[in-house]
Parts: C-alpha cells; structure tokens; sequence
C-alpha cells in the first residue's frame, strides 16, 4: 500500500494526492482481505497523520507566528460577523422552548431589553470592527466589552448558547491579540464628541418629551403628563417593552421611528469620534531644526547628513534630547533617512527602539533609507528586514587627474569647450539675486526636459533661499550665460566633499557635465579635500545576493519603469 501510494504521489502531486489516494489505497486493502470499512478507517488514520495533522500544524504555525497578517484581520473579521449574527438573532424568532425555559425563570422585561441590546451591540461591533482593522486600542476595549455583553444578552434573550458561544471565540481572539491594537483616537475629535454628546442628547431627550406631552391621545390611546412623557422617552430610547406605550397612528409610528433614528445617529457619530484611530503627524520649529543643526555639528559623519535638517524632513529627539532621527510621512509610513545622529551606538539603538514605539502608537510603519551595512546589527536586533538597493560612489581625489590614456576622451572634452571659450567659474559666499536668476532658468529648463517634479529627501529641491549661502560651480560662456551648474553642501565625513543639485540647459554643448565634474574634482583636491561622495550607485555590489535582490536588480536594469 505504501509503495502505490508514493507511486500515486509522483503521478498527483498536488495536495499529495488528495482523495486518489484514499480511495486507492482503500480498494488496494480490500483486495488484501481487509473489509471496507476497516480499509477506510485505515487508510484515513494513515492519512491523518501522514498528510492532514502536518497541513493543520503548518496553517495554524502560520496563523500565529508573530506579526502574521491573518492575526491583524482575523479578530476584526469574527467581531463583523459577530455583529451581523446579533442583528439576525435579535431580529429572527427565537426556537419556542429555550424562550418558554427563559420565561419561567427571567421577568419578560428584562428578556425584551436584552433581545433590544443584542440588536444595538451588533450595529456597534459592525461598524468597530472597521476600527479595529486599523488597530484603533479604544475598539478593543469597546469590542471585548461588547462582546462579553452579547455573551450574557445572548444567554437572557432565548438561551442561544451557539451565538454566547461565537461571542467568547471573538473575545478570545481579540484578548490574544491585543498587542496589535495602540493607536490612539484623534483627539480633535475626542473633544468634539464630548460637547456633541451632551447636546444631542438632550436635544433628542427634550424631543421627546415635548412631542409625547403635547400629542393627542388618539396616537397613543394615552394622555401624557410631564413625568409619563419623560418614562415614554426612556423607555424608547432603552428599547423597554410597555405594552401600553404603542402607536395607533401612522403619525404615532413615525414620530416614536423618529426617536429611534435620532438616538442611533447620535450613537453612531459618538462611537465613530471616540474610537477612530488618530494618525497624528508630527510638527517642529525653528528651535528644534537648529538644535539638531548642533547636533549634527557633533555627531554627524554622513554626506546624507545635510539631507537630515532639510525642509520636507521632520525630527523626532530623544527625552534626553542628545540625539534625534530624521524622517518624512508619506501615507503611513515614516520613512527614516540613514542612521539616527547620536554620539554612541547604544544611544543610536535606543533611539531607533523609541522611535519604533511611538511609530506603533500613531500608526505608522517605520522604514530606514541608506543604512550603511555595518549598521545593520541594530536594526535586525529588533526584527526588522533589509534589501541592499546599492553603494556610494566614493571618489579618491588623491588618485584622481584627468592625465593619462583613460580620461582622453574627458581632456579632449574640456579642450574643445575651453577653446570654445566656455570657462569654469567657482562663486563663493553670498550668492547675488542675478546669479541666482541664471541658476533659475537652467533648473526649469532641466526639468521641464525631463518632465520631471522636484524630489526631495536624499537630494536637494531649487531653493534660492538655501543656495544663495553654498558654493556654485558653473560652466559659462564669455557672455556669462549658465550652461551648467552644480552646488556644494555640507559634508559630514571627514576629509570629504559633496554635490548635490547637478543640471544643465537642453542647448548645453556635449560634454559639458564631463567639464563641470572634472573641473570640479580638481577644485576640491586644490582646495584639500581627500575624496568625493558621489551618491547613490543604485544597485551596485549585488553579485552575491538572493533571489529577491536579483529579481529587483533585473528589473531595474530592463524595465524603465524602475530605472
């Protein structure tokens, strides 16, 4: 029987031969003198522990191994379906001996109530459930109160022992995972709440009152008094049952359907202000960008680093406020730039491991760009996953000269430009408005030939306020028109010199950013500078690397869409 089964298994390979195999294996025993339902039970036996126990073992391995994604959908899917059976349940007749038991033992009142709160809990947790897929912490708490009431509404109402039971299977799943609910509700709307609460209340209670009292006894068959009108709001809002409180009217119906509608809409806007989640987004001032400066005057030792106090970026600092990350929101992610700046690698840690906790609480994910490899031991140390996008281009400007065989082409290039009468210019200091102006023309002439927009983070944006203070290098003719420009900016490396903006006109004449780089690297190995940080060579260095890293590399390289 084995020896088919294996044979069986390379004819039907998919889901090990499930049900050719039974059935085979079955007919094989009988012929063996087995009897078929001793054959069955034997080869289901075999099969249990052969093929489902191990497939069981792996779904449920799968279904709780940390930060699974059916753990974060899970509990929120059984809290919707626990609130569409409230609704049925409360809605549907309930089977006529388990009510007749209740009603021996529970007043009838108390059964109506609790078919009425059932039906109310279920409109809740569907509209929870949506909250919690957010990882709202204040839907948790709603939703496991919910659920424990549903338990005991449930038992009350008919005795429903299976939708009791349905009810603690989603408390229990939403107990095991409460780790995955820490956001924090919006506190705009919080605040916002609390007012609308205690007006629309009392706005939906004063209703009430007032329409009972002045309605005519033929809608109700009853003359309300002050205090009668006060109980009949009540009790329609708290869906108790009165026998002598039913309408007789169409008018009577629709203004007690009115009450009902007012009071769920009042619910509805309470519960959506209380439990949405609140993705706050930070803020900083001017104080704290030069307080970073400071610190990055210190601590810092990345080209990157200049990118890290930039205008689209924002700083989070730790309590101590000796040291902070540099980070921009997009959707709901932080995406981080390079390392924390700190003076110490446990300072570094800790920020990272800070940073990540108030990520959790406001609803973000945090993803850390350019780390450098020897960093990458504090960012598996809490769990977190990289993919190598490249190297820096780093050049020695020791070594570096446009003499010899490999650079004829570049020498030929700047002989032929400065013949032209093209020249190299260096401006220092404070950047004239004119200068600028010509800077101007040459960046949105670079970018509308591109058809590019303006993108920040790892480079720099045109921004006559922030280059009016940096070195210029230019390529310019002798009417001082600008064909080419870059811009030099702080770096934080020692003995190292970096660039940042690097554009030139559509007219340009070929070679020029050959010229304007050259140019450039001897004016920096004059000016003492021991290397160059070229950037990002993306990736680079990826020869050994997992079929992942391949896959993306392949598809930079052949795909325009990603180079």
């Amino acid at each position: 029987g084995y020896i088919v089964m294996v044979i069986l298994l390379i004819a039907s390979p998919f889901l090990r031969g499930l049900g050719t195999i039974e059935v085979s294996l079955t007919f094989i025993l009988g012929q063996f003198g087995f009897p078929l339902i001793a054959a069955a039970t034997i080869t289901l036996m075999f099969r249990f522990f052969e093929f489902w126990l191990p497939l069981i073992g792996g779904v449920i391995s799968f279904i709780l191994k940390k930060d699974s994604i059916v753990l974060r959908i899970l509990p929120a899917f059984i809290i919707l379906i626990l609130g569409v059976v409230n609704i049925i349940s409360s809605i549907t007749p309930s089977i006529p001996t388990r009510l007749r038991l209740v009603k021996n033992i529970l007043p009838e009142d108390l059964i109506v109530t609790s078919n009425a709160l059932v039906l109310i809990f279920g409109l809740i947790l569907v509209m929870v459930s949506i909250f919690l897929l957010q990882g709202s912490k204040r839907a948790w708490y709603v939703a496991i109160s919910l659920t424990l009431f549903s338990i005991i509404g449930h038992l009350l109402k008919a005795a429903d022992y299976e939708e009791a039971a349905l009810a603690l299977i989603a408390g229990s799943s939403l107990f095991y995972t409460r780790d995955n609910y820490k956001l924090k509700p919006h506190p705009k709307f919080v605040k916002i709440s609390y007012s609308v609460f205690i007006y629309a209340i009392a706005s939906v209670f004063a209703y009430g009152v007032l329409g009972f009292y002045f309605m005519e006894k033929r809608h109700f068959g009853v003359e309300f008094k002050f205090i009668d009108s006060v109980t009949a709001v009540l009790k329609v809002i708290f869906f108790i049952d009165d026998k002598a409180l039913h309408p007789l009217t169409k008018f009577g119906i629709h203004f007690e359907q009115s009450i009902y509608a007012a009071s769920g809409v009042v619910i509805l806007f309470i519960i959506f202000s209380l439990l949405k989640p609140y993705f706050s987004k930070p803020y900083n001032s001017p104080e704290e960008f030069k307080e970073a400066d400071l610190l990055m005057a210190e601590n810092g030792n990345s080209a990157l680093d200049y990118f890290k106090t930039y205008p689209d970026k924002f700083i989070y600092f730790n309590e101590s406020r000796t040291a902070f990350i540099s980070f921009k929101i997009t959707r709901h992610f932080a995406l981080v730039l390079e390392d924390p700046v700190a003076d110490n690698t446990a300072d570094k840690i800790a920020m990272i491991e800070k940073f990540e906790e108030r990520c959790r609480e406001n609803g973000f994910i945090a993803a850390y760009y350019r780390v450098d490899e020897d960093s990458l031991d504090m960012y598996k140390g809490i769990g977190k996953k990289y993919i190598p996008i490249g190297e820096e281009a780093i050049l020695d400007l020791k070594a570096f000269t446009i003499d010899g065989g490999k650079m004829k082409t570049t020498r030929s290039a700047i002989n032929r430009l400065s013949g032209e009468g093209y020249v190299f210019k260096v401006y220092k200091g404070q950047q004239k408005e004119g200068l600028l102006q010509k800077l101007q023309t040459v960046s949105d002439n670079w970018l509308r030939d591109l058809n590019q927009k303006e993108v920040a983070f790892t480079q720099g944006v045109f921004d006559k306020s922030i280059l009016k203070n940096q070195v210029i290098l230019t390529i310019e003719d002798q009417e001082e028109k600008v064909y080419a420009f870059l811009n030099l900016i702080p770096d934080y490396a020692p003995g190292e010199a970096t660039y940042d903006l690097i554009r030139k006109v559509t007219d340009a004449p070929n070679g020029v950013l050959d010229m304007l780089l050259s140019m450039t690297f001897l004016y920096l190995k004059e000016e003492g500078y021991q290397s160059v940080n070229m950037g990002l060579a993306p990736l680079s260095g990826m020869e050994d690397v997992n079929v992942t890293q391949k896959t993306i590399k392949y598809a930079y390289e052949n795909f325009k869409v990603f180079g």
